[in-house]
């Protein structure tokens, strides 16, 4: 079974591992990309509090790929 923070990580790594600059729509392209992964993948959220969540992930997710 895949977890979310999986899910994120993939995402995040597939959009921007080669991103010089990340944008507003650019995290909503992802965040809609990371919702259709989880319904893929059986895992239940509530779309309301999937966002903000799911924001919070990305942004860790980008974090750790610049400290890398």
């Amino acid at each position: 079974m895949v977890t979310l923070q999986e899910i994120v990580a993939t995402e995040v790594e597939y959009l921007f591992g080669d991103a010089e600059e990340v944008g507003s729509s650019d995290i909503s392209i992802c965040i809609f990309n990371v919702l259709e992964s989880a319904r893929d993948w059986g895992i239940e959220v509530d779309e309301y509090d999937f966002f903000g969540g799911v924001r919070g992930l990305i942004n860790d997710a980008l974090c750790e790929m610049e400290g890398a």
